[in-house]
C-alpha cells in the first residue's frame, strides 16, 4: 500500500508520467464530446436544404438560424465558461452537455424559424461553454511530455464528428427527415452524459484550489485510481500555477504559444466561414485558387481567421503562399 505524503510536496497533484487509465480516460471523454460538439453543429449545414425547401425559407432567414449557433457559442466562451473556476470543471462540463442534448432533442419538435432560431442558441452555449473547460482539464491531466499531443487530439475530435455526421446524415435525410436525424443527435449525446456523470474525474487544482466539500477524499479517490500516493492534507496551490483563460483554466502552452482562447476564437472564426459559404454565392466563387497563385489552394487566407492565415499554402508542390 503506498504510504501517503504530505501536502507540501511541490509534485503532489502532478500527473504521472506515464499513461494510466484515468488519464487515457479523461481524454477519451473528452474527446467524444468534442465530437459531439462537431456533431451538433454542422448538422445545421446538413439538412439545411431540406429545410428551406419544407419551410419555403430564403438563404437570409437561414442565415439567422446558423447566427444563431454562433452567437449562442460566443456567450457560452465569454459568460458561462469562466463558471468553471466557482463550480468545477466537471460540472460545467456535465451542464454544458445537458444543455446542448436538451436543445438538440427539442429541435426535432419545432414549428417554425424562430423556435429552431432559440434552440440553436442554447446549443451554442452548451458547445461554447464546454470547449475552454475540456482542454484544461486535458492538459492537467496528461502527461507532461504529451501534453500539447493530447490538447491536439481534443480538437481533432470537433471535424471528426462534423464528418461522420455527414455520411450519416446523407443516408438518414433522404430515409427518415430532417427532424429524426436532429432528434437521433440528441439521442446520442443523450447517452453520452451518463458515461460523463459516472466517470469524468474532477480537476485536481480545481478540488486543492476552491476545496468544495469531501475535497480531498476526492481528490485521494483520483490519486489512487493513477497510481499516486495519498495525500494528508490538500495543498496550495500558487497564484502563479492557476493562471487562467477567461477564468476557464490553467494555461498550457505548447510551442507556438497558443492558448484555449485562441483556439476557440478560431472555431467561431471557421464556422463563420462555413456559414458564409453555406449562404453567400458569392463566398462560394472565393473559395477556389488563390487570388494571386492560381493554384488549387482549398480556401482563401483571409477566411480562415488571424491565427490561421499565415500558413495557408497553395495546395501544389513547392508552391508560395497565398497573398493579399
Amino acid at each position: 500500500m503506498t504510504a501517503p505524503i504530505s501536502a507540501s510536496s511541490a509534485t503532489a497533484l502532478a500527473p504521472p508520467e506515464r499513461w494510466t487509465a484515468v488519464q487515457l480516460l479523461v481524454v477519451g471523454l473528452c474527446f467524444v464530446v468534442n465530437m459531439l460538439d462537431g456533431m451538433d453543429v454542422l448538422i445545421l449545414s446538413y439538412i439545411a436544404p431540406t429545410l428551406q425547401t419544407e419551410w419555403a425559407i430564403g438563404p437570409e432567414r437561414m442565415g439567422v438560424v446558423f447566427s444563431a449557433g454562433i452567437v449562442g457559442m460566443a456567450i457560452g466562451g465569454i459568460v458561462v465558461a469562466p463558471l468553471a473556476d466557482v463550480f468545477g470543471r466537471r460540472l460545467l462540463i456535465l451542464a454544458s452537455l445537458a444543455t446542448s442534448t436538451a436543445a438538440m432533442l427539442a429541435s426535432g419538435l419545432v414549428g417554425d424559424i424562430g423556435q429552431l432560431m432559440v434552440l440553436r442558441v442554447f446549443v451554442g452555449i452548451g458547445i461554447g461553454a464546454v470547449l475552454a473547460s475540456m482542454a484544461a482539464i486535458i492538459a492537467e491531466y496528461a502527461p507532461d511530455r504529451d501534453r500539447n499531443f493530447a490538447v491536439g487530439l481534443l480538437y481533432a475530435g470537433y471535424p471528426l464528428g462534423a464528418i461522420i455526421t455527414g455520411f450519416v446524415s446523407a443516408w438518414a435525410i433522404p430515409a427518415f427527415g430532417w427532424r429524426a436525424v436532429l432528434t437521433g443527435a440528441g439521442v446520442v449525446s443523450l447517452a453520452m452524459f451518463p458515461v460523463l456523470l459516472i466517470t469524468l474525474p474532477e480537476s485536481l487544482e480545481f478540488l486543492a484550489k476552491r476545496r468544495p466539500r469531501d475535497a480531498l477524499a476526492r481528490l485521494n479517490r483520483v490519486l489512487r485510481r493513477m497510481g499516486r500516493p495519498p495525500l494528508t492534507a490538500l495543498p496550495d496551490v500558487p497564484e502563479a500555477a492557476a493562471r487562467q483563460v477567461g477564468g476557464a483554466g490553467p494555461v498550457r502552452r505548447g510551442p507556438d504559444d497558443r492558448d484555449a482562447a485562441s483556439l476557440v476564437g478560431d472555431d467561431l472564426w471557421l464556422h463563420v466561414a462555413l456559414v458564409r459559404h453555406q449562404l453567400d454565392p458569392e463566398a462560394r466563387h472565393a473559395v477556389g485558387p488563390c487570388a494571386e497563385g492560381g493554384g488549387s489552394t482549398p480556401v482563401r487566407c483571409s477566411t480562415l481567421g488571424p491565427s490561421a492565415a499565415p500558413s495557408c499554402w497553395d495546395g501544389w508542390p513547392g508552391a508560395s503562399p497565398c497573398r493579399r
